[in-house]
């Protein structure tokens, strides 16, 4: 079926058909990378206001996202909620006390888009993870397989956004562009910009 990909790394957690059946891939984005899920989901739907697929594959590490994204405590939330409104330009740390609020936002963006979809609901959200490897005969290499995965539904996608400062990232867009696979971007905090074109010899270089 039609396939949209976004594959999300750890960052976030402060792991032949007709082109349009083809996945999106969105993977990491530090003034090169971004945090916020929510962010990524809108200025994804910013950028590409058709969807490009019915469904949004998403790779992210959901058990790293869930131990450091799983509240105990509603109130700290509540208070941390009111304390936003109080002072709306107000820049709250990211972790207090050990509490990572990052990641809580984040966990909590990645189910709603699971149970609602993207794109005003028009997009399934779904996910793949190691657990989807478990009792086969790649349970011993989870996250190598993975990989593989993530990175053969990257180089076959219609559009790829990631992080110039990210080699997998990288790796990816240059065996895109030597495919002659133009449609690349990168995600920066200030939006989605074109990472290659047709008229390049050769791609950018990378840096971190």
């Amino acid at each position: 079926c039609a396939v949209l990909c976004c594959a999300v790394m750890n960052h976030l957690q402060s792991d032949r058909h007709h082109h349009h059946h083809r996945p999106l891939l969105i993977i990491d984005s530090t003034k090169e990378r971004e945090f916020n899920l929510q962010k990524i989901f809108q200025d994804l739907e910013r950028t590409f206001p058709t969807p490009p697929a019915p469904v949004l594959f998403i790779a992210i590490n959901r058990p790293l996202l869930e131990e450091h994204g799983t509240l105990k405590d509603e109130s700290l939330l509540a208070t941390r909620r009111q304390q936003q409104q109080t002072n709306l330009s107000a820049v709250l740390p990211d972790i207090v006390d050990g509490v990572n609020y990052v990641a809580i936002d984040n966990l909590r963006t990645l189910n709603a888009a699971r149970q609602n979809g993207l794109w005003g609901g028009t997009v399934r959200v779904m996910e793949f993870g190691g657990a989807a490897l478990q009792g086969t005969e790649f349970q011993q290499a989870l996250t190598l397989v993975g990989g593989m995965v993530d990175y053969y539904l990257a180089t076959d996608s219609v559009v790829f956004i990631g992080t110039p400062i990210s080699s997998f990232s990288y790796q990816i867009m240059a065996s895109r562009f030597h495919a002659k696979k133009y449609e690349n971007y990168k995600y920066l905090p200030g939006g989605i910009e074109k990472w290659t074109n047709a008229t390049m010899k050769r791609p950018e270089g990378f840096f971190c």
